[in-house]
């Protein structure tokens, strides 16, 4: 004997199959649309790049600090281990504050926000967008990954694949002189610190172990003020695929083909349902 279910659903494809005319066409309909729909978003292309994070703080052991009677005051004065160093780097990168300033100091707004700018007349066509909304928006532009291997994956999505590498470059230039200048002014305090203690400090062993501590400091500041990289160092330069990122106009295709399909199977046996509904209904007296 038959499966009641098995036969129902063999009766629902000759149903619908009956239907493929109508079924092909809300796919045809579908992919249409949105292959259309494609073309009113607007293209983004992505740049990546591989850093390193450097080490720009010098621990107790590496300068032959530690078991010393001022290790807690070079703990202090030297930061923190690697890996802390690392973390503080990466968090620019989602640092709002930072990210503000980025987007102020590379004139991004009219970028991140092209509806409502008037390049012909440079300005606004309307309220100028705020900046806490631009940031939300460039925080969504770029990622930064954090690979197995204590390499850093940088990927920035934008308009051009010209603009994308610059956005990039600029982003790992800005970090770089941001943890520049803030390690500089914190060496150049310390060791500020370590001349005034030298000059009243009665204890040998404890003056030198000060003067090794502003030896690191002076040492800081020379690595700071120096030509190379000092927070991040480019181990691949940005570059960008001349192919965009998205749209993605053949899964938008296949998408609303699917989309259209479905939505005509929806329709037809809906209908149908209503009609057995009506059918299986006594009649009114």
């Amino acid at each position: 004997m038959d499966d009641p279910t098995e036969l129902r659903i063999i009766t629902a494809s000759r149903w619908l199959y009956s239907h493929k005319r109508t079924l092909i066409g809300a796919s045809l309909t579908g992919a249409v649309t949105l292959f259309a729909a494609s073309f009113l978003i607007t293209p983004s292309y992505e740049a990546t790049a591989i850093v390193r994070p450097i080490e720009v703080a010098p621990t107790d052991e590496q300068n032959g600090i530690a078991g010393s009677a001022v290790t807690g005051l070079a703990g202090a004065l030297l930061g923190t281990t690697q890996a802390d160093q690392s973390a503080v780097t990466l968090a620019y990168f989602t640092s709002t504050s930072f990210i503000s300033a980025f987007i102020i100091r590379e004139n991004l707004l009219p970028e991140l926000f092209p509806s409502k700018w008037n390049p012909q007349q440079n300005a606004w066509t309307g309220e100028k967008p705020m900046l806490e909304d631009a940031t939300r928006r460039m925080k969504k532009r770029f990622t930064v990954t954090d690979r197995s291997d204590g390499l850093w994956t940088l990927t920035v999505d934008w308009s051009t694949p010209e603009r994308a590498i610059s956005v990039a470059q600029a982003l790992i230039k800005q970090v770089n002189q941001d943890r520049r200048a803030v390690a500089l002014t914190r060496a150049k305090s310390n060791l500020d610190y370590m001349y005034k203690r030298l000059a009243h400090e009665p204890i040998q062993e404890m003056r030198e172990n000060t003067a090794r501590l502003a030896t690191v400091q002076l040492e800081k500041i020379m690595t700071a003020q120096g030509p190379n990289d000092f927070a991040l160092e480019i181990v691949d330069a940005p570059n960008a695929s001349r192919f965009r990122a998205s749209p993605n106009r053949k899964l938008l295709t296949a998408a609303g083909g699917m989309g259209g399909l479905f939505l005509a199977i929806f329709f037809l046996l809906s209908r149908r349902a209503i009609e057995n509904l009506k059918a299986a209904s006594p009649p009114d007296t």
